[in-house]
């Protein structure tokens, strides 16, 4: 019974993240906001993180349908490791400033659109593919670790954690740096309207708080 509730589980994440990402591509005005920037739809960190959250729900189907496969198993923890912690990071940011400070967050929209009123508008996702995209993954692996995943270990706390996630830091920071050269912008407001030294800052800052929401919520799993 419990595989099969993981299995339903896993199957259901996977199936709505996937969703979401086809939803995101036949989206024409995000298509023509990603697709025309030098990095594309991985300029996106919501994008980089869902193929990361995609990936441990299909790695953990297969677990579910081929249990003794030891380095599935394996894959899937690292994957869960990474996916949780900036996930995390994702949906924290992307709702607190959406809610709060939409500007920073939200790309313009564009003069060729059409705009209701006289208030500035930002261009935004439809509801449904927004919760597939920054809700979802977040949701569907915390459900994961705690309900079907053990405690990870010190080692990977300790060690795997903390350089897996400044790896990451470092080549998701160098890969929007080096993109702003040739788009003059960042993927996000907040970005774009702070000088590099804040940059520096946000991207270190951000790392941070990823490694130590992993560490609390490792610590919360019984």
């Amino acid at each position: 019974m419990r595989r099969l509730s993981a299995f339903v589980l896993h199957a259901t994440a996977a199936g709505i993240m996937a969703w979401g990402w086809f939803s995101l591509l036949d989206n024409s005005t995000m298509r023509e906001l990603m697709t025309t920037q030098k990095g594309g739809y991985f300029l996106y960190l919501t994008n980089q993180g869902l193929i990361i959250a995609w990936s441990s729900m299909s790695v953990g189907l297969f677990c579910d349908v081929f249990p003794s496969v030891a380095v599935a198993r394996h894959v899937k923890r690292a994957l869960l490791m990474v996916s949780l912690s900036l996930e995390f990071v994702i949906s924290t940011i992307y709702w607190s400033l959406l809610l709060f400070l939409p500007h920073l967050i939200l790309p313009p929209t564009p003069p060729s659109q059409p705009t209701r009123g006289a208030a500035p508008e930002f261009l935004s996702l439809p509801l449904p593919i927004d919760l597939a995209l920054h809700a979802s993954p977040l949701f569907t692996l915390l459900i994961d670790f705690f309900v079907f995943e053990s405690k990870f270990s010190k080692t990977y706390v300790h060690k795997a954690a903390p350089a897996v996630i400044m790896v990451f830091s470092v080549w998701y920071a160098s890969f929007v740096e080096y993109s702003a050269t040739s788009n003059r912008s960042f993927p996000y407001p907040f970005l774009t309207h702070t000088p590099f030294a804040i940059r520096v800052l946000i991207y270190a800052t951000t790392a941070g708080i990823a490694l130590g929401c992993f560490r609390t919520l490792n610590a919360l799993h019984a």
